[in-house]
């Protein structure tokens, strides 16, 4: 790898390009998640209103290559943070850029954040990002969704259209029927589907799909799917007992 390819970038949506080039040359098994892979993915992120600011980078691997995904980094220029990867990492590794003060956060076969995603099965759908429905998966499980995920979510809406494949769709389907296995990711979705629909509003006019159809389509996806026994009797419950976790954020101190 030559010096200049070696060099982290001071923009961050120029070093998830660079990121997503050397990971086509590699068969390291990782994909770029969050902001820089929205970014990637959605053209009306990149204008307008949807356009915005992203601090860090963050990927998915597999815990199986630690030791590949280590190395991976360093050549690009970053360091390991020793420390937090002995202790976290057969769950997760950390790197930083500290020219640029930039972490990358690697989650290893999973997520496990307000709702836990399982992506070991998913990482070779797309070449350099995760799929677009684990992406948006990724956004739709939190909880005490920002405007910055709003915005994210409404990007991956407005570009790409639901359906029940993957590529450059949306797979409605598989978001369906992981959520009919789960009566808290269910009910973390649904109330994250409709606080877009109700600043829709906000976003008339911006990208090539319309927003509240999007909404409908992924709804009634969702409303088709059976509900697994699991399900059902979590729902007897409801919301009486909290149906989700409380992640932490991890920076270096």
């Amino acid at each position: 790898m030559s010096e200049v390819e070696a060099r982290p970038q001071a923009g961050v949506n120029e070093e998830a390009g660079r990121i997503a080039a050397a990971m086509a040359r590699t068969n390291v098994p990782l994909r770029l998640i969050g902001g820089g892979a929205i970014y990637l993915r959605c053209p009306s992120a990149r204008v307008s209103r949807l356009r915005r600011t992203y601090a860090d980078l963050d990927f998915v691997g597999l815990s199986s290559y630690t030791v590949e995904i280590s190395r991976f980094f360093e050549e690009l220029g970053y360091k390991p943070d020793r420390w937090f990867n002995k202790l976290h990492g057969r769950a997760r590794l950390l790197f930083w850029d500290e020219t640029n003060d930039r972490q990358a956060d690697v989650f290893l076969d999973r997520m496990n954040m307000c709702h836990r995603l399982e992506f070991r099965t998913r990482l070779e759908v797309d070449p350099h990002t995760l799929s677009l429905a684990d992406l948006l998966l990724t956004k739709l499980q939190i909880v005490q969704m920002n405007k910055k995920d709003l915005i994210d979510i409404v990007a991956m809406l407005v570009d790409h259209p639901i359906g029940n494949q993957d590529g450059e769709t949306i797979n409605g389907e598989y978001i369906a029927r992981l959520a009919a296995n789960s009566w808290g990711l269910f009910t973390t979705v649904t109330q994250n589907l409709d606080l877009v629909r109700e600043a829709a509003g906000d976003f008339d006019g911006v990208g090539g799909l319309p927003l509240v159809s999007q909404l409908d389509v992924l709804l009634a996806f969702l409303a088709a799917a059976h509900k697994s026994v699991a399900w059902r009797l979590r729902s007897i419950v409801g919301g009486r007992i909290r149906w989700y976790e409380e992640p932490e954020e991890v920076r270096r101190a």
